[in-house]
């Protein structure tokens, strides 16, 4: 009987054990059949091969410059961000990274996390998010900070044609990735032919450009109108990265360079020209010491060609050039130019206001008018070191430093100002002081007409 209990014993002991391995393995199993974590996108290693673009559609993305052609290589370890794009929904998916190559065509490898089959994959040299702010005007990363080839060279591919085997993911045909901007060697000089060295330039248009660009899920994206280089010490060349983007790309634009040199003087020059994306230009530029009014400051000389001249320079205006005005008041971008004579004949309020438009020299792209009370008053305002808005010394001396006729004392002149029944118009004492006084409609005199526009 002992033993057999003792059998039994042994028997269940046996069973449970039995029933524990089973237990055990069963659970084994079941782990082994589950991912390492469930909740983390599966990576995938891609490999592809890169062509830089070549030939006049993209031709010069290489920046490794010889003579006037930029030769195509890849740089090692340079950076290409992948992005998929399904539907309306873009992501990143990691960076590839190149292998160096002086030819143009690289490897690229590199991991790529959470990729959906079917996705278009996009492909952004450098960085998909286009940022063409804090250039510094040097060409190659040998040369200094920010340079274009190692920042601004943004180029673009992108393709459904990929095949996925594992964790591996190839492109059959690969990809050619095509520039985003044209590049552009300004080297200037002054209206004398001299190097003019510019501690920075501004580049304005009149069809915007793209500043900033975020490819994967667009924001902080602005458009912009001029874009500013500045280099690390003053220089007469200059590297410029300029983005042509839709609507307007490759396409004719107006294009306004503004040199300032070490002395804080302005050079402008506008042209319109065509900057074809991917094309690598060398540009010499004949600059004039000039600016736009936007740029000018109170007391420079207004041209006929509507652009401000240094009064030291009023003898040497361009040949197709006269002065009309003086900037007289400036506030921000805008501000007031008053005309340098009279108009040629006292005139009735009204007929004062008709033809002031009529007033010559003409101002391109400006038309005359006469000053309101409120415009009198700012234009004696800003030439009076105190503010002052109603003593003409300040406002004399400057209109005639600019080679123009002053506004006489005792003498009234009309205003445009029209407070009905009245009309203004303004008295300049002896001493210089003007006052603003109305007339009734029907009192009307024949009086000296100084006129004015706003910019």
């Amino acid at each position: 009987m002992k033993k057999i209990m003792t059998n039994i014993k042994t028997l269940a002991a046996l069973l449970m054990a039995g029933a524990a391995l089973t237990a055990c393995s069963s659970e084994d199993n079941f782990m082994n059949d589950q991912p390492a974590n469930p909740t983390e996108p599966k990576t995938y290693t891609m490999t592809v091969q890169a062509t830089k673009s070549t030939g006049d559609a993209a031709a010069t993305r290489g920046l490794s410059l010889d003579g006037k052609t930029l030769n195509v290589k890849w740089n090692e370890g340079e950076q290409v961000e992948v992005v998929q794009t399904s539907g309306t929904t873009s992501k990143s998916l990691g960076t590839l990274k190149a292998k160096a190559s002086t030819n143009g065509i690289t490897t690229l490898t590199g991991e790529l996390v959470g990729l959906q089959t079917g996705a278009q994959l996009k492909f952004y040299l450098h960085s998909a998010s286009y940022d063409y702010t804090g250039q510094t005007g040097v060409l190659l990363k040998a040369d200094g900070n920010n340079s274009i080839e190692e920042k601004y060279d943004y180029a673009f591919a992108a393709t459904n044609d990929y095949t996925i085997d594992g964790t591996n993911v190839t492109v059959p045909s690969g990809i050619n990735l095509e520039a985003q901007q044209s590049i552009v060697m300004f080297t200037f000089v002054d209206n004398n032919g001299n190097s003019l060295n510019a501690q920075s330039l501004e580049i304005e248009t009149k069809n915007p450009l793209v500043e900033k660009k975020n490819n994967v899920d667009g924001t902080g994206n602005s458009q912009v109108k001029s874009m500013t280089i500045t280099p690390a010490s003053a220089t007469n060349v200059i590297y410029a990265a300029i983005p042509n983007t839709e609507p307007n790309k490759d396409k004719p634009n107006d294009y306004t360079l503004t040199v300032t040199d070490g002395n804080g003087k302005l050079y402008t020059y506008t042209k319109n020209v065509t900057f074809t994306n991917g094309k690598y230009y060398e540009v010499k530029v004949k600059m004039p010491k000039r600016c736009t009014l936007a740029k000018s400051t109170v007391g420079m000389i207004v041209g006929t060609d509507g652009l401000a001249y240094y009064v030291e320079d009023k003898d040497n205006l361009p040949t197709d050039v006269t002065a009309a005005g003086m900037v007289a008041y400036k506030n921000g971008s805008n501000g007031l130019v008053i005309a340098l004579t009279n108009m040629n004949s006292k005139k009735m309020w009204y007929n004062s206001i008709n033809e002031a438009k009529t007033y010559e020299p003409e101002v391109t792209g400006y038309t005359w008018k006469v000053p309101s009370v409120d415009e009198w008053k700012l234009m004696i305002g800003a030439n009076n070191d105190d503010g002052n808005d109603r003593n003409f010394k300040g406002l004399n001396t400057a209109i005639e430093k600019a080679g123009g006729t002053a506004l006489e004392k005792l003498t009234n002149y009309w205003t445009s100002t029209h407070e009905s029944p009245d009309i203004y118009y303004m008295s300049i004492d002896s001493d210089g002081d003007a006052n603003f006084n109305p007339v009734y409609d029907d009192e009307g005199a024949s009086i000296p007409v100084r006129v004015c526009f706003d910019f």
